[in-house]
């Protein structure tokens, strides 16, 4: 499986990237809203891992973006947020 991985925290991104690597999973990462675009119109991906705190933006639009254009890809979001509404707002 290819998965994209959109976290800015290269700590984090990093630890979410070799843990899945060890697992047999394709991992590309990018670290912006704007990278996160580009990769998904180069290539296609079984998931998406989204981070919604990222530097040019909220994750959000990324999911907002692709829904509109039809892309069903799965998006599993990983945030620290923990109120209820940032907790549905996902459901999408």
């Amino acid at each position: 499986m290819r998965l994209l991985l959109v976290e800015d925290n290269p700590q984090l991104a990093e630890l979410v990237h070799d843990g899945l690597t060890r697992q047999g999973f394709a991992i590309d990462r990018c670290g912006s809203l704007k990278e996160a675009l580009a990769a998904r119109s180069a290539a296609s991906y079984d998931l998406i891992l989204l981070d919604l705190g990222l530097p040019d933006g909220d994750g959000m639009s990324l999911v907002r973006e692709l829904r509109q254009g039809k892309d069903s890809t799965p998006i599993l979001i990983l945030t620290a947020r923990v109120g209820l509404k940032d907790q549905s707002i996902g459901l999408v």
